[in-house]
């Protein structure tokens, strides 16, 4: 049995790794099917500092001792280089147009409600 861990690199010579304070910026959870010979991994990237952005990122996968932590020797992949982009316009191509759709709020009717002055309430009140 082997553990697969997940980390963030910068996409630079070396294994980079991108520093973190409190949370890993990966989050990731794998299936191995039911051959056990295909392992499916869903990793979300967190959000990263604007010190990041419009830079190139890879995934690091590698396999590691569950019991002492330590990698297992050519037990590694790394994936194609990640663009990381903040803002969804910047998905948009130059010279297309983005249209906001406008918000709408759902109208109800109400009947108002006549009040008179110095008339007694007669309905049965709850307890």
């Amino acid at each position: 049995t082997v553990t697969v861990v997940a980390s963030l690199l910068f996409d630079c010579d070396g294994d980079k790794e991108v520093p973190f304070f409190k949370q890993r910026p990966v989050e990731y959870r794998g299936h191995v099917n039911d051959h056990a010979d295909v392992m499916t991994m869903n990793v979300k990237i967190r959000v990263l500092t604007s010190h990041c952005e419009n830079m190139l990122f890879r995934l690091k996968f590698e396999c590691v001792d569950p019991q002492t932590n330590i990698p297992l020797e050519g037990l590694s992949v790394q994936s194609e280089p990640i663009k990381v982009i903040s803002k969804p316009d910047q998905l948009k191509k130059k010279g297309t147009k983005v249209t906001k759709r406008k918000r709408t709020t759902r109208k109800t009717k109400r009947k108002p409600t006549k009040v008179v002055k110095g008339e007694a309430d007669d309905r049965p009140k709850k307890k």
